[in-house]
């Protein structure tokens, strides 16, 4: 519930998010970030951590921004260099326990039963996994309720949206961004009040302009983990 009411205080030093690339992790934090009024910082290079300078100057200048979400991304990637991530995540707890409002994200590409577990045992974490369904149906319902777009779609479409019946592989990502593209536009072209509509045909071909990002077999045995 402190996630989705804007809550940047915990007693926990992150919240790890996971699921397969594309499904909306980076999306989530950010949007997360926009909820809160926070700065955003992504960190994504393990190398960067250990660089001594570049830490101090971080610490240095954050509480200048304030409060801030500290991304970091692929937390696998950091495996080889989990003293110098461990180090850098007791320096944000002790900063926020003097008052500083920071709150760190942490995201996995891999299923929780694969994260590496040098990792899971360095951090206090809670976790939250990403929804990845076979159906993209509700996904697109509900991107369109909060763009307020008019859905157009019959029963049988909504069927066709199933990874199982077509074989769809776009994430959760892409079919976000076609939704988004198609609503920019046609609010670029249209007069203040006039209601915007998405049908079936133009979802599917604003999505054919992008290459699916995962084959049906590899996200079928990652929701069977």
């Amino acid at each position: 519930s402190n996630f989705w009411t804007g809550s940047l205080g915990t007693n926990r030093k992150a919240l790890l998010i996971y699921g397969p690339r594309g499904c909306g992790k980076s999306l989530l934090a950010q949007f997360f970030a926009t909820n809160c009024k926070a700065y955003f910082l992504q960190l994504d290079n393990p190398d960067l951590l250990e660089i001594q300078d570049f830490v101090i100057t971080l610490f240095k200048f954050m509480p200048a921004f304030q409060p801030l979400v500290i991304y970091i991304k692929k937390i696998e990637n950091f495996a080889q260099k989990m003293p110098f991530l461990t180090f850098f995540l007791d320096r944000v707890q002790e900063a926020k326990y003097s008052g500083t409002k920071y709150f760190v994200i942490l995201s996995s590409d891999y299923h929780r039963r694969f994260i590496p577990q040098n990792i899971l045992a360095s951090i206090s974490y809670r976790m939250l996994q990403m929804p990845f369904t076979k159906n993209k149906g509700d996904f697109v319902k509900f991107v369109c309720k909060k763009l307020k777009v008019n859905l157009v779609l019959s029963n049988e479409e909504y069927n066709t949206l199933n990874l199982n019946s077509q074989g769809l592989a776009w994430s959760n990502v892409q079919f976000y961004q076609a939704i988004y593209n198609i609503w920019s536009q046609k609010l670029r072209n249209s007069n203040p009040g006039d209601d915007i509509s998405l049908s079936y045909n133009e979802l599917l071909g604003e999505l054919n302009g992008m290459p699916p990002e995962w084959p049906p077999e590899i996200i079928r045995t990652f929701l069977e983990k």
